[in-house]
Order: structure tokens, then C-alpha cells, then sequence
């Protein structure tokens, strides 16, 4: 469902719901407002209400995440 709501809608840049958020991450609802509480992803709290989420930066978030794999490592000399 993420990818259908990114490419084939093009909702990049719209918001998503705590609850769409959980889907299309893949994580509980509990986990992402533990994240928010924590200020660990970006999210919009307009006048102290719902949370909301924008696609484009939910995919920025995860993208940081990256660890470098073993065999990349060992590509540039051991060097991460």
C-alpha cells in the first residue's frame, strides 16, 4: 500500500495519519508515537492535535537509517 499511495496517487507530498503512517512503515502505532514523544521522525502537530506525517520526509528518515553493509567496507579498505 505505500508504494501505491507514493507513485500511483503521488501523495509525496501530503500527509498521512498516525494510523496510515503505522501501515506504511510497517511499525505499531504504540513504537511511532514513542518515536514522536522522543522527537526520533519528523511529524506536524497543528494546534496540538492529530499527528500527521509527510511521505517525502518518512522516506528521508528511513534513507538515513542506512548501515553499511560488510562488503562495502571491505571495498574501501576497511574504512566505514
Amino acid at each position: 500500500m505505500p508504494t501505491i499511495i507514493k507513485k500511483e496517487t503521488n501523495m509525496a507530498n501530503h500527509y498521512l495519519s498516525i494510523t496510515e503512517t503505522s501501515e506504511y512503515l510497517k511499525i505499531s502505532v504504540n513504537y511511532l508515537y514513542k518515536l514522536t514523544s522522543k522527537r526520533k521522525i519528523p511529524f506536524y502537530n497543528p494546534s496540538g492535535g492529530k499527528l500527521l506525517f509527510k511521505v517525502d520526509e518518512l522516506d528521508k528518515w528511513v534513507e538515513r537509517s542506512r548501515r553499511t553493509p560488510l562488503y562495502e567496507l571491505s571495498k574501501k579498505g576497511g574504512k566505514a
